[in-house]
Parts: structure tokens; C-alpha cells; sequence
């Protein structure tokens, strides 16, 4: 088993950095056609008995055509000494934000089973298997906007980066908003009746965690993509040590309730964080975040009842629809 996790930690990382730098040379359009190659050995692989063997065979096809299209385009070098020095400096950080990134997600499962018992985690992770489901949405606006950021960033087209960020985060917030307001009105129950398990009221507080992290990763993205990537990092590991160190006694008085507490509250640290940050260094307007800090006092009417919570998604969609025409046009070039 160590073994097949070492291949795909491995061939998981060439492909990830071929996508990074295919983005970053605008050719997109390789990575695609190399992803559908990839899925035909993927499926293939199903066949099999082995259960890593599918995404090893996908791994594998991506790496595998990367090096074949580097090597033709002449692309592959190695690099110099003050090359590799920046590369090490920048990795090191970016390794340090993507771990604490990864912790947030995986700490609520094996803290919840060590802190509390295996009811807790199972309650924990059917919670949050079924709000992380958000979080491909801004996975793949991430690989979209990481290259635009840099290289408009490298262009000296500061505004183009400040506004690219305020507009995605204003969109993306405010789909979210009604996405999250839908499944608070009958999510738990759809879920509990496809699934055939009972989710309890921490699935609504896992969902406005989720709701936190999908706001605040335009701008996270974008400290990232630049040269802050020290400073979006340490905000990473920030939240993460927050998350820490309070589900470690949220979790043992308030059960599944204090994991997904602790999320939220990580979450929380890294808004703040990067809301402070990014307008500090890139100057995007903490005014961006206003669909979500007008969403989630209304959204926390689901303690109180269904029928209140419907009343304000009805005032959410009379406030912000102007907001959508504006972001809508903006995306248009109908805005200066």
C-alpha cells in the first residue's frame, strides 16, 4: 500500500506542476486534450481488482504525455543555481499553505475519532463529504484564474489582478449564497434519504464553513499566484492553528457540533486574514465579501425554522440583484 501511495504522491506531483506551468505559458488546451486521453486508461483500469491502479493509469498518461510534449517543444532544461534557489524559496512556502490547507480538511475526521468515537466521526464525515462537494466549483475557477493573476501580475497590470479578484469573489459568493440557502431548505433531508443516514444540525454549520473557504479563495489564489506567497501561506497555517486548537476542547464537549465549529473558525481566521492582506498588498476591496456577510446572518435563520429561512432568502434575492447585473456586465467589458 506505501508503495502505491509513493507512485501517486509522485506522478501526482508532475502533473500538477505541468499543469501549473501549461496554464502559465497559456496553452490550456494541451492539458485538456492530455486529460481526455488520460481518462480512457482510467476507465480501463476499472477492471481491475487493484483499487489504485485506475488513478496510477491516469497519472501516468498525463506525466507520461507531458514529458513527450516538453521534450518536443524543447522546453525541458535545467535550471540554474540562483533558478533553483527562487524555486526552493517559493515551493517551500507554497508546500507549507497547500499542507495546511490539506490538514483543515483531514483534522475534522481522525480528531473527531480520536477525541470523541467513531459515531462522532461518522456523523463528522458524512457532514462534510456532503458541504465539501462546493468546494469543486472554486477548484476549477482556481486553475482558470492562477495563470491570468500571474501573468497580468508579471505585466504590471495590477488593476486587471485587483479587479479579476473583487468580481470573482462577488460571483462566487453570491452563487454560493443561493447554493447553500437551497440545500439548509432540503439538503439534509435529500441527503439522509439517498444515503440512508441521518445528518444532524452540524451539517448546516459545515455548510457555512464551506461557504467561508469558496469566498476567500479568489484572493488567497491571488497572493499566491504573486509574489505574497510567504503571506498567504503563514495565513493558512494561521487558520489551521486556530482549527487546532480549539477542536481539541470543542470536540470533547460539544461532540460532531465542535468539530465543524472549529472549522468555521479556522476558515474564519483565513478570511480575515487574506481580506486584511490582499487589500494591503493588492489592494482588492474588502467590499468584495459583501454577498457573503449579507448571506450568512440570513442563513443562520435555519435554527430557528424553515419558514423564517425562506423569508430571507426572498430579502437576499431583492438585495443582491443588482449586484449580479453589475458582476454579470463587469465579466462583459460593459464596465469601465
Amino acid at each position: 500500500m506505501n508503495i502505491h501511495l509513493a507512485i501517486l504522491s509522485v506522478l501526482r506531483a508532475v502533473q500538477l506542476t505541468f499543469r501549473n506551468f501549461i496554464y502559465g505559458i497559456h496553452r490550456g488546451e494541451i492539458y485538456a486534450y492530455i486529460m481526455l486521453l488520460g481518462f480512457i486508461p482510467f476507465v480501463a483500469s476499472f477492471y481491475s481488482n487493484d483499487p489504485y491502479l485506475p488513478y496510477i493509469a491516469l497519472l501516468f498518461t498525463i506525466s507520461s504525455f507531458a514529458f513527450i510534449y516538453l521534450f518536443k517543444k524543447g522546453l525541458l532544461g535545467k535550471p540554474r543555481k540562483d533558478e533553483f534557489h527562487i524555486l526552493l524559496r517559493y515551493s517551500s512556502f507554497a508546500f507549507l499553505g497547500t499542507l495546511s490547507g490539506v490538514f483543515l480538511v483531514q483534522g475534522p475526521y481522525f480528531l473527531s475519532e480520536k477525541l470523541g468515537n467513531a459515531l462522532i466521526a461518522g456523523k463528522v464525515s458524512a457532514s462534510l463529504s456532503a458541504a465539501f462537494l462546493l468546494t469543486y466549483l472554486p477548484q476549477v475557477l482556481q486553475s482558470a484564474i492562477m495563470p491570468l493573476y500571474s501573468y497580468k501580475y508579471g505585466k504590471e497590470e495590477l488593476n486587471y489582478v485587483k479587479l479579476l479578484a473583487e468580481r470573482t469573489t462577488e460571483l462566487l459568493s453570491t452563487f454560493t449564497a443561493f447554493v447553500v440557502f437551497a440545500l439548509l431548505l432540503v439538503g439534509r433531508e435529500v441527503i439522509s434519504f439517498l444515503f440512508g443516514f441521518n445528518l444532524g444540525n452540524e451539517f448546516y454549520i459545515a455548510l457555512l464553513a464551506v461557504e467561508i473557504y469558496i469566498a476567500y479563495n479568489p484572493s488567497i489564489v491571488a497572493l499566491n499566484s504573486t509574489r505574497y506567497v510567504k503571506e498567504g501561506s503563514f495565513i493558512a497555517t494561521v487558520g489551521a492553528l486556530v482549527a487546532l486548537i480549539t477542536w481539541i476542547p470543542l470536540i470533547r464537549m460539544l461532540n460532531e457540533y465542535g468539530a465543524v465549529m472549529g472549522l468555521l473558525l479556522g476558515y474564519l481566521t483565513i478570511l480575515c486574514g487574506t481580506a486584511y492582506l490582499s487589500h494591503k498588498k493588492l489592494k482588492i476591496s474588502p467590499k468584495s465579501y459583501k454577498p457573503l456577510l449579507f448571506a450568512i446572518p440570513l442563513q443562520l435563520l435555519v435554527f430557528t425554522s424553515k419558514i423564517v429561512l425562506f423569508t430571507g432568502i426572498l430579502l437576499y434575492m431583492l438585495t443582491i440583484k443588482d449586484k449580479i447585473k453589475e458582476g454579470i456586465k463587469a465579466f462583459h467589458g460593459r464596465e469601465s
